[in-house]
Parts: C-alpha cells; sequence; structure tokens
C-alpha cells in the first residue's frame, strides 16, 4: 500500500499545476486512513488520494454521494481494480452511495456485473487519476 500511496502523492505534485492555482509545496500533509472493518487499506484508494488532495487545494468538495476506485503506479497510469467489483458495488449501494468512478481498464469487468447492479448505481470511467479528479469535483473536461 505504501508504494501506491507514494506513486499518488508523486503524480499529484507533478499534475497539480493541471487542475489548481498555487503551488503543492507551499502546503503540510498529513494522510489518515481508518480501517472500521479491519480488512486491511487496499492499494485500489490511491487513485481516491489524489482526488482528495486536489479537492483540499482547490477548497472544492467532492461531489456528494461518490465512490472512488482505483491504484495509480509510479508511471503515472491506473491499473485495474483487482477486488471484485460485486462486492465494491454492494458495499457502494449500501452505504447510500449515487455514483462510483472507475479506471477505464476496469470497463470490461463491470459489463460482468449484473443488470439489477448496474441499475443501482451510475459509473463513471476516467483513464487518469486528473480525470478522476475533474470528475469528482465537477469541473468540465
Amino acid at each position: 500500500m505504501r508504494d501506491s500511496l507514494t506513486a499518488a502523492f508523486h503524480y499529484f505534485v507533478e499534475n497539480s499545476e493541471k487542475l489548481i492555482d498555487g503551488s503543492p509545496s507551499s502546503f503540510d500533509y498529513s494522510l489518515y486512513y481508518n480501517d472500521l472493518q479491519n480488512r486491511n487499506v487496499s492499494d485500489e484508494v490511491s487513485v481516491a488520494e489524489v482526488v482528495g488532495l486536489y479537492s483540499a487545494l482547490a477548497n472544492r468538495p467532492i461531489l456528494p454521494s461518490m465512490v472512488i476506485c482505483g491504484r495509480v503506479v509510479m508511471s503515472g497510469e491506473t491499473m485495474p481494480v483487482i477486488t471484485m467489483l460485486e462486492d465494491i458495488f454492494v458495499a457502494a449501494v449500501n452505504a447510500g452511495a449515487k455514483k462510483i468512478l472507475l479506471p477505464e481498464s476496469s470497463r470490461d469487468n463491470y459489463m460482468l456485473l449484473s443488470d439489477k447492479l448496474k441499475r443501482e448505481i451510475a459509473v463513471g470511467f476516467y483513464k487518469t487519476p486528473l480525470e478522476a479528479a475533474k470528475i469528482a469535483l465537477g469541473v468540465d473536461l
């Protein structure tokens, strides 16, 4: 998990000027994850970390009831979600989420979900963590 979060932070710093004004180096950062179900924090929260950092620096909230899945690696690429999508969707629906963001590379796995599950929550796909941030913050692409 540490490598994934480090990759996410580097991606954020390298691409921050594409979404926000100001320098990310003029702030201090503290990251805290609370593993309420004792399942260990997944690598697949690193795109959510990028989005959260953009949100903080832009002083703009993430759209309500949104779930952000995905993992960014040191090259800046996003990787397909390896956790069972059905489990993610069921948990998101049970938590009251209205939309879920997935990497484009997970589209084929999404298509395998039941129609009932697909109707219960809207899905958006992104190619880069920056694109995910724009969608989550409601910024025009």
